[in-house]
């Protein structure tokens, strides 16, 4: 996986998360929890026209694949996800 963002992509990168989910307290506090402390993050949420969901947009720079990767490894365990790029 690394090898393929190492061929798509110049590091470091500003590089923007999209995160999908429940509107729940459980998926905003896991969303949040993937900003560390190390690096600036700029965010923005959107709830659905319902209600039901909200899609959080979280940028920051990344420095490496490697790290780009471990972000998405985190992403993956967010509960009540839905979606995310």
């Amino acid at each position: 996986m690394a090898g393929n963002f190492d061929d798509l992509m110049e590091f470091p990168s500003i590089y923007t998360f999209k995160i999908i989910g429940k509107d729940t307290d459980i998926f905003r506090k896991d969303v949040n929890s993937l900003k560390t402390d190390d690096r600036n993050w700029e965010q923005s949420e959107r709830k659905s026209r319902n209600s039901k969901y909200v899609s959080f947009s979280l940028t920051t720079v990344v420095e490496n694949s490697d790290e780009l990767k471990l972000f998405y490894e985190s992403i993956s365990k967010v509960r009540d996800i839905h979606f995310y790029v």
